[in-house]
């Protein structure tokens, strides 16, 4: 259900956000439709993991820096001291 998915955008479901476990599972579509719903991209899980280290795809890390320069956040997207835990 799209509404439910866009809804829990930022929620933490067992220290993954929503967006770190379509990353990490290669969900490009996914990704792209949480940024859209404002997922947070700065933040990162209860092990210190930022959705840039749960990247494993060259497609979904232009998707992640193309967002990120968008929404002026580039910087701290790759500056892992800038990452948000919980």
């Amino acid at each position: 259900d799209i509404d439910a998915v866009s809804q829990c955008a930022n929620i933490d479901c067992d220290a993954e956000t929503p967006l770190m476990f379509a990353i990490h599972n290669q969900h490009k579509d996914i990704v792209e439709f949480l940024l859209e719903k404002d997922a947070d991209i700065l933040k990162a899980s209860r092990g210190n993991i930022s959705a840039v280290m749960e990247c494993r795809s060259a497609d979904i890390l232009k998707v992640l820096i193309k967002h990120a320069r968008k929404e002026n956040k580039l910087k701290q997207l790759l500056d892992i001291k800038s990452t948000t835990y919980d």
